[in-house]
C-alpha cells in the first residue's frame, strides 16, 4: 500500500495526485494528459453522479471519471490490490466487543491528516466537542479554541 501525505516546502498542502492504472505512474496534474490525449472526450459523467451522491465524507467507493486514471488525495492510501484509494476511516467490527484502544487507534489515524497544523475547535459546551478536545489533548496535536457569543446563546 501508498500511503499519500504530500509535503511541500516542509508544510502539508492538501493536494490530489493522479495514478496512471496501467503504469502506475502518478501526476500533480492530468491537464496535459485530458487535452493531449482526449482523455476529456471519454470522461464518465454517470460515475461522477455516483461520486457526488456518495459524498467526500468517505471517497473509498469512488470510481475513475476519466479512463485509467484515478484521483488520490491527500491522506488518502492506494491499495495495488484492489486499485482504489482508501480513506482513513474506520468501520469498527460488529461481531466483536469494543476496546478502547481500537477507538483511540481510529481517532489517531483520522487526526494524522491534520499532522503539522493547528486545529480550531468550536466550543457548544456539549460531548462531541469535550470529546474532540480530550482527543487533541491526548495525542499532543495542537489547537485552539473557539467561542461565540450572542443575545440568545452563548458558546
Amino acid at each position: 500500500m501508498i500511503h499519500f501525505r504530500p509535503k511541500v516546502g516542509g508544510l502539508q498542502k492538501p493536494r490530489v495526485l493522479f495514478r496512471h492504472l496501467p503504469s502506475g505512474r502518478l501526476l500533480d496534474s492530468i491537464w496535459s494528459e485530458l487535452r493531449d490525449g482526449g482523455i476529456w472526450k471519454k470522461a464518465d459523467f454517470e460515475i461522477h453522479e455516483a461520486n457526488t451522491l456518495a459524498g467526500a465524507g468517505d471517497r473509498t467507493e469512488w470510481r475513475s471519471i476519466f479512463a485509467d486514471w484515478f484521483p488520490i488525495a491527500d491522506g488518502q492510501t492506494w491499495c495495488p490490490e484492489n486499485h482504489q484509494a482508501i480513506e482513513a476511516v474506520h468501520v469498527p467490527s460488529t461481531s466483536e466487543p469494543a476496546r478502547l484502544a481500537d477507538f483511540l487507534e481510529a481517532a489517531r489515524a483520522f487526526f494524522t491528516r491534520f499532522e503539522g497544523r493547528k486545529i480550531g475547535v468550536q466550543l457548544s459546551g456539549g460531548f462531541d466537542s469535550s470529546l474532540i478536545i480530550g482527543l487533541l489533548r491526548h495525542f499532543g496535536i495542537r489547537h485552539g479554541l473557539v467561542g461565540m457569543i450572542s443575545d440568545r446563546y452563548e458558546f
